[in-house]
């Protein structure tokens, strides 16, 4: 009760934007505690840290309903879709949780321009938090990104006191991913460098090279929402050359979400040459 807490919430990313946060931060050499949904790639790092100072960084997940009982200094939202049919049966059930913390959070709320729903909900906020936005036209702004090898090159705008960063992670949504990392550690007071994400290491299960020969490349990802697999197999398929196939094992995670999302899911998975479907 005595830490300013930072929540990063949503339906996708928020345990890269958590894990980015925390290693910005360790590689400034602020000591903070934090709580991450997952673990890291370096196994040196361990998924959670009382930590020491006012912050304490946390993913807070909604699928439980335990989202109700937090109020954070700040909060981040990386985005908003209907997930978790089980618990919201109804859209609008899950809106009303998101807009309930956003309510709640006492000092800033910081939202992905680039997510309709989330600014809606920003638009009706009433509560104490200062309205801010990441994105291609937020408050923080990515005006640009580029990719060389396994390192991406930001051009920030904006708010942002540094007009460029580097981030170790493949991916237009990592690219975002990082914007909204770097505009919560500014938010935080945090004095942002360039290479503050450059040494990031990655979570476990998002993008994890398993096996890499000269004619195989095998990828392990979380992706289980019908949103997250077309974004990581339409960011795979771009790196291919037209003479390279993408096959793809899928395992449905949870009954209600495949029940909900069947036609979802199947247009996504669509974009592989070769399906096996668990």
């Amino acid at each position: 009760r005595d830490r300013r807490l930072v929540a990063v919430v949503g339906s996708h990313g928020k345990t890269s934007v958590t894990a980015m946060l925390v290693s910005a931060a360790r590689s400034s050499g602020i000591e903070l505690g934090y709580v991450l949904g997952g673990l890291f790639a370096n196994e040196q790092w361990a998924p959670a840290a009382p930590g020491a100072g006012d912050w304490l960084i946390a993913e807070i997940d909604e699928s439980d309903g335990t989202i109700d009982r937090f109020s954070p200094a700040i909060t981040v939202v990386v985005n908003l879709d209907w997930d978790h049919a089980d618990r919201y049966p109804d859209v609008s059930i899950m809106e009303a949780t998101f807009a309930g913390l956003m309510e709640r959070t006492t000092e800033v709320v910081l939202g992905w321009d680039g997510c309709a729903t989330t600014q809606r909900l920003l638009s009706h906020l009433s509560g104490p938090a200062e309205k801010v936005t990441f994105g291609a036209t937020g408050d923080f702004c990515l005006n640009s990104h580029s990719s060389n090898g396994g390192m991406q090159s930001l051009e920030l705008g904006g708010r942002f006191r540094i007009p460029t960063a580097r981030v170790q992670a493949a991916g237009a949504f990592n690219a975002l991913n990082a914007t909204g990392a770097l505009a919560a550690l500014q938010t935080m007071d945090v004095e942002l460098s360039p290479e503050m994400l450059s040494e990031y290491p990655g979570v476990r299960r998002r993008q994890a090279i398993l096996r890499q020969l000269p004619d195989l490349t095998v990828v392990e990802d979380y992706a289980h929402h019908p949103s997250e697999v077309r974004a990581l197999l339409q960011s795979v398929r771009q790196d291919l050359t037209s003479e390279q196939r993408l096959v793809v094992v899928f395992q449905p995670h949870r009954f209600s979400r495949t029940k909900q999302f069947k036609t979802e899911f199947a247009s996504a998975l669509a974009v592989a040459d070769s399906l096996h479907l668990l």
